[in-house]
């Protein structure tokens, strides 16, 4: 038998999990990177905790990173490809997918 009352659906139990603000850490971070104790405190919560660690995280290009060339092994052969078809005029296809990097590399190659 079929029932006339309306389906109730359950929803899952979700919580936010809040980290403990550290103030302590939070002020000595601040007075070396001359950032607002709340930022450092976000600073601290993603496990960021020395002093070079932050200055890395806040200005990453400072960072020596590797080439991608030699993280990506078909990137050089992809750059050839793309620039070959460039040189010929012929069509390209872009693919991208609906998350936020994936919308925006796809609007910056179009």
């Amino acid at each position: 038998m079929i029932s006339d009352r309306p389906v109730r659906k359950r929803f899952p139990i979700q919580r936010w999990q809040t980290a403990i603000p550290d103030s302590e850490r939070a002020s000595k971070l601040s007075a070396s990177t001359g950032l607002l104790p709340l930022v450092t405190q976000v600073i601290l919560n993603r496990d960021i905790a020395t002093i070079d660690d932050a200055h890395a995280y806040i200005e990453p290009e400072s960072q020596d990173l590797p080439s991608p060339l030699s993280e990506f092994k078909d990137l050089a052969a992809s750059v050839e490809l793309i620039k070959n078809a460039i040189a010929d005029e012929e069509e390209i296809a872009i693919c991208g997918d609906y998350d936020a990097d994936g919308m925006t590399s796809t609007a910056l190659l179009l």
